[in-house]
């Protein structure tokens, strides 16, 4: 049984041609998550909302669906409802004992970097190349008060990157490196989910989409929604995503480049 729950939502996609992507989430102990659950399930309740889909939310006229029939519902009052709505439920993750996690990257970089010859990006969608590092700074948030609790990552379900999430929590659970050796110890399980059942993965849509809205409006005003629910989503920014920039992922791809460079050399050395 793990006793830390990650939970962690995806905004935007490499495919899509976005100019930034965003994956993140975050991680708290299980009773922790036990109490937000029944906290937002009740603030659901109140406001009597489908679940929580930002996207859905901001621009609900572009399908036909729950958050379109709420609009309908609450007519002229659609904005001023909804902003309070929001408030409250960012309130409800800036009381919580739990702690955001993830990476917003510069995807416009991401695919000029990946066809450059002295770099090496072992993964095909940035969101993926994101999730190693939303599971290492999980891990080492929670070694801030546990060293040894097993550890599970919730993803939101996508069909599209399932496989490849998968695949890239295999590759640092068999990683040679040693800093790698606490995500074979510790993460005992990865699971899909839909958001309706998780509310752990609603909050993660909030601060995935929130966070990746910053960069495309290339706005830092907190005085509009949504941007003031940052804030209240980070901890006053105590708790907030890494931006991977063009000079980041440069270096990251780089490094990697160079270390498989040699790896091959021993390994031609050795025959």
């Amino acid at each position: 049984m793990a006793y830390f729950h990650i939970y962690a939502d995806e905004s935007g996609k490499l495919s899509g041609k976005s100019d930034y992507t965003c994956l993140c989430g975050y991680v708290a102990h299980v009773q922790e998550w036990n109490r937000v659950g029944l906290e937002w399930d009740a603030c659901r309740f109140r406001w009597q909302v489908p679940p929580l889909h930002m996207s859905r939310i901001m621009a609900p006229d572009k399908k036909d669906d729950e958050w379109k029939k709420k609009k309908e519902e609450w007519g002229d009052l659609w904005e001023r409802k909804r902003d309070g709505m929001l408030e409250e439920f960012a309130t409800i993750i800036q009381r919580a004992s739990i702690a955001c996690v993830g990476a917003v990257i510069d995807a416009v970089a991401y695919r000029k970097i990946k066809e450059e010859p002295d770099c090496l990006l072992h993964h095909k969608d940035t969101n993926v190349f994101a999730f190693h590092h939303l599971i290492m700074r999980s891990l080492e948030k929670i070694e801030t008060i546990d060293r040894t609790s097993p550890v599970s990552v919730v993803v939101d379900d996508d069909q599209q990157t399932a496989m490849a999430y998968y695949e890239a929590l295999n590759t640092l659970r068999t990683h040679w490196h040693q800093q790698f050796k606490k995500v074979n110890e510790r993460l005992v399980a990865i699971c899909y989910g839909r958001d309706a059942a998780y509310p752990g993965l609603q909050a993660a849509d909030m601060i995935a989409f929130v966070s990746r809205r910053l960069k495309l409006d290339k706005d830092e005003e907190f005085e509009q929604m949504p941007y003031s629910l940052y804030p209240s989503l980070t901890m006053g920014g105590i708790h907030q995503p890494k931006l991977y920039t063009e000079d980041i992922i440069r270096k990251v791809a780089r490094g990697t480049f160079e270390h498989t460079q040699k790896a091959n050399g021993d390994n031609c050395d050795g025959i």
